[in-house]
């Protein structure tokens, strides 16, 4: 796109300012609400479901606790400051079963095996073994149960973003639309009246299908500039900006990693735009050219019946 075009178009998008303004904040927001479901995720998955393999101790204490063998158990992470803590317990699962330990676990992180009430961890050439007890569904739920609070907690806060990203897809659409709608309105009447005050001999060699595929047609993908195109764009840096957040909060140097696909991404844009710039500019006088055969055909369909032909 010329300097001098791409100058023109945004002082036409400065007469729906507003609506496009609004419109992008809207994107930002959707987008972030959208980000926020892997941190959710992760929360859930990390704090709730795998963490039942952290330690457990017994207490005295009711609130918060995992009822077991008459005993009860309270994850380490939910003690409370100055909390007494008791013998110590695991569970850990193995394939598809969980078991029970009933002290402590040097080493859990291996392969496990499970055979006639003992764990066996191997990891390299160390093997551990404890002694362990199957656990039913009943059994193990009632170690999950503590943890149900904050799941349904987190899944109403995924529900919640969710409900923000739809609302604000909506009004990015409704804004983009619209505001793209005011600019082409007011493009269309400009070229309108720009052709009617074009001189009588500019028509002589120029189709009259040319002139109306530049109305509509060229001025519909101006449309489709300020709608796919702007919202694409900006939503692919926002997107791309908030992974790059996340991955550099979660862990810095898959961050750093990952930064080898932006100078790629750049050089795409680039090879993108120039090969596309080309075969664009031809695509749009091809279509003009299509229409002023059609119109012509059209205008001209009563002498083509009589010569037939």
């Amino acid at each position: 796109m010329k300097p001098n075009i791409g100058k023109r178009l945004f002082q036409y998008a400065l007469t729906s300012k507003a609506g496009f303004i609004a419109a992008l904040i809207a994107l930002a927001i959707g987008v972030a609400a959208e980000l926020a479901g892997p941190f959710i995720a992760k929360t859930m998955i990390d704090d709730h479901m795998l963490a039942i393999e952290k330690p457990f101790y017994e207490t005295t204490s009711v609130d918060g606790t995992v009822s077991y063998a008459g005993t009860h158990f309270k994850r380490e992470d939910r003690f409370e400051s100055g909390e007494t803590k008791g013998r110590e317990a695991r569970i850990l699962q193995v394939g598809k079963s969980f078991v029970f330990i009933d002290g402590s676990v040097k080493v859990a992180d291996g392969n496990r095996s499970f055979t006639n009430g003992t764990l066996t961890v191997t990891r390299g050439s160390d093997t551990f073994r404890y002694e362990a007890k199957a656990l039913t569904a009943d059994e193990l739920y009632s170690f999950y149960k503590p943890e149900m609070p904050g799941i349904f907690q987190l899944i109403g806060w995924y529900c919640f973003f969710l409900i923000i990203s739809i609302f604000a897809e909506f009004g990015k659409t409704y804004w983009l639309q619209s505001s793209a709608n005011k600019v082409i309105q007011k493009l269309r009447l400009d070229l309108y009246a720009h052709i009617q005050r074009l001189p009588v001999y500019f028509f002589d060699n120029l189709p009259a299908g040319k002139v109306v595929s530049r109305v509509t047609n060229d001025t519909e993908a101006v449309k489709d500039l300020f709608v796919a195109v702007l919202s694409n764009f900006t939503s692919g840096i926002v997107t791309m900006a908030g992974v790059y957040v996340a991955l550099f909060l979660l862990d810095f140097r898959l961050g750093l990693i990952s930064l080898f696909i932006v100078p790629l991404l750049i050089l795409w844009i680039i090879l993108y735009r120039k090969v596309a710039t080309r075969y664009n500019t031809i695509i749009r006088s091809r279509l003009s050219e299509i229409n002023a055969i059609i119109n012509e055909s059209i205008q001209g369909m009563s002498i083509i019946r009589v010569f037939r032909h």
